[in-house]
């Protein structure tokens, strides 16, 4: 199959256009957890989300413990 180069901008227009919307505000949540914000790029690996959630459900959260609140 041969794609036209509009396939091939159009597709990088997508991706950045994704970073953007999902990566950006991603990166941003985790740089305040105290997690580098170079993280965000495992989201655009396949099952890399549903990976990452479980590994942030399960970290030491900054802040005050469970265990001390009333």
């Amino acid at each position: 199959m041969f794609y036209s180069i509009t396939h091939l901008i159009g597709l990088i227009v997508g991706l950045v256009v994704a970073f953007i919307v999902v990566g950006i505000p991603t990166g941003i949540v985790l740089k305040r957890l105290g997690y580098s914000e170079w993280w965000a790029l495992v989201l655009f690996i396949p099952g890399g989300a549903l990976i990452g959630l479980w590994v942030l459900a399960f970290a030491n959260w900054p802040g005050p413990s469970t265990g001390s609140r009333r």
